[in-house]
């Protein structure tokens, strides 16, 4: 179900640093995925770039209602519907964060 591709996001920003620490807690399912990483934004120059690293760990065995010997052959299907959940997500961080440096900074 749709509800098995939704979670809360955690997120610590420092501000010396200028990055934030952040994870995914799926909502329903228990360990489906485990997400987590960090966004900085760099200065360089007169620009700023946005950089992410993320570690993203699929757990198909633990899909309620399926059989763990099924998770395993449908594993890269359920990597696949859930990567495809996070990227946009994760995209979309970085516009917002555009779109507010650009109203803030007028960059």
């Amino acid at each position: 179900s749709q509800d098995l591709f939704s979670w809360k996001d955690h997120a610590t920003w420092t501000t010396s640093t200028r990055s934030a620490s952040w994870w995914l807690e799926p909502r329903v399912g228990g360990r489906v995925f485990e997400c987590k990483g960090t966004t900085a934004v760099h200065q360089e120059g007169d620009a700023s770039s946005l950089h992410m690293d993320i570690d993203l760990q699929i757990h198909p065995q633990n899909v309620p209602g399926v059989p763990k010997i099924l998770a395993r052959r449908f594993a890269p299907q359920v990597e696949a519907a859930i990567a495809g959940q996070l990227t946009p997500n994760m995209k979309n961080l970085a516009v917002s964060i555009r779109r507010y440096a650009a109203d803030v900074y007028g960059s």
